[in-house]
């Protein structure tokens, strides 16, 4: 049932949107660079939805976190390799 709660979920948060200041994660295509994470990549983000719509949310982020990101990172990077994809 999980799987299908966080579908549930995600179509709430897309079609009605996210409070007004409130955001949710997503994984997102990103078309630029967003909290170091290269142009083209499949990440998790904080995003406000609206219409249908989607916005990435920008604020500030702590050491710890941003070396967080940037394992991630590494390794998505290294899977995509693995099969020949580059971005």
């Amino acid at each position: 049932m999980s799987p299908a709660n966080a579908i549930k979920d995600h179509i709430r948060d897309w079609c009605q949107g996210t409070e007004t200041g409130d955001f949710v994660s997503k994984a997102v295509i990103l078309d630029e660079v967003k909290y170091g994470v290269p142009k083209g990549m499949c990440f998790s983000m904080p995003v406000e939805c609206k219409d249908f719509d989607f916005s990435v949310i920008d604020f500030p982020i702590d050491q710890f976190t941003k070396d967080k990101i940037n394992r991630s990172i590494e390794e998505i990077s290294k899977e995509l390799a693995s099969v020949g994809f580059k971005l």
